[in-house]
């Protein structure tokens, strides 16, 4: 079987908790609120009679997922033979709240005809027709403390080691290199994290690599038969964290870390892990101490010259065709 990788990006799951308290209204006449957050709504008690003086004490909280979208709170009329109006409602977008930081006070309601505002957070006092009392309350969740198992390293990219994407880019070589080391076919799980509050995205690259010929030195010569593609792509999604499983046969490769931007500097961590990891080893580039210098910055391949001379027997020029 040819080894073959399937990736996705790490699911952040519920970034945090929205709570909207309806209190009181005042100015409209109405039997009840309802609070809507992107696809979920929620009613609050519904009053026997409309009244401008209500008080209702609900609370409603909403889950996360994304850092956008609007909070509306509607005001509704209820009829026996007509069908139930909304009288007015008020919105404003997720992104004007602070986290942990209660937006509270009487804000005001304008009339539904006016749902085409971006925004209300802030009207003219001729639109309004009653006010609310709110308390919104957004809460970022706590990122939970991340165990990576397998084989783990902490490093850091340089404008020395930092060469960019590895396809039509001759700087690739520049790039960190580790060596993985399947004994056996297996699924093997690679994952990648860059620090979130960075401004730069990464990902890595998987090539089959040749211990014979290069004794635990850095790969410098590729082409794209070569990379272990992840479903019909040449590596991950680029994001601040990557994951990815490879069903790799049996043999040597190298795992290329890169950023979008040559030249970047900041963190990385990158990991290894398999089910049966005495069937894996994964290791730094070069390998030998000698090479030490290799990967890092100022860092090259030792250099041998050779001298010689041409001769009338040694000298025959070149065919342009040839070369």
């Amino acid at each position: 079987m040819a080894s073959e990788g399937t990736g996705q990006l790490k699911d952040r799951l519920q970034l945090g908790t929205l709570e909207v308290k309806v209190l009181e209204v005042r100015e409209i006449p109405i039997h009840l609120f309802i609070v809507r957050y992107e696809n979920a709504e929620k009613s609050s008690e519904v009053k026997k009679h409309a009244s401008d003086t209500h008080q209702f004490n609900d609370v409603f909280s909403f889950r996360i997922m994304r850092l956008q979208g609007d909070i509306e709170v509607e005001a509704w009329r209820k009829h026996k033979l007509l069908k139930d109006k909304m009288e007015g409602f008020y919105r404003i977008p997720l992104t004007k709240l602070e986290d942990k930081v209660a937006h509270s006070g009487w804000f005001p309601l304008i009339p539904a005809d006016k749902k085409s505002l971006n925004s209300t957070h802030e009207v003219a006092e001729d639109q309004k027709i009653g006010e609310v009392r709110l308390e919104i309350t957004f809460t970022l969740s706590a990122k939970p403390k991340e165990v990576l198992h397998g084989i783990v390293f902490e490093n850091k990219w340089t404008a020395a080691t930092s060469g960019g994407s590895l396809m039509n880019n001759r700087e690739w070589t520049k790039n960190h290199q580790y060596l993985l080391n399947v004994d056996r076919d297996m699924e093997v799980t690679l994952r990648l994290r860059l620090p979130e509050s960075g401004v730069e995205r990464g990902s890595f690259y998987v090539v089959r690599y040749d211990d014979k010929f290069y004794q635990g030195r850095k790969k410098v010569v590729m082409d794209n038969t070569e990379i272990i593609k992840v479903e019909s792509f040449f590596c991950p999604i680029t994001a601040y964290s990557v994951d990815s499983t490879m069903f790799l046969n049996a043999g040597d490769y190298i795992v290329v870390p890169f950023t979008e931007a040559k030249d970047f500097v900041g963190d990385f961590t990158i990991n290894a892990y398999a089910k049966e990891m005495d069937g894996i080893d994964f290791v730094y580039l070069p390998k030998k101490e000698a090479d030490a210098d290799i990967g890092k910055p100022g860092g090259r391949w030792a250099e041998k010259h050779l001298e010689g001379e041409w001769t009338a027997v040694t000298a025959d020029g070149g065919d342009i065709l040839t070369l």
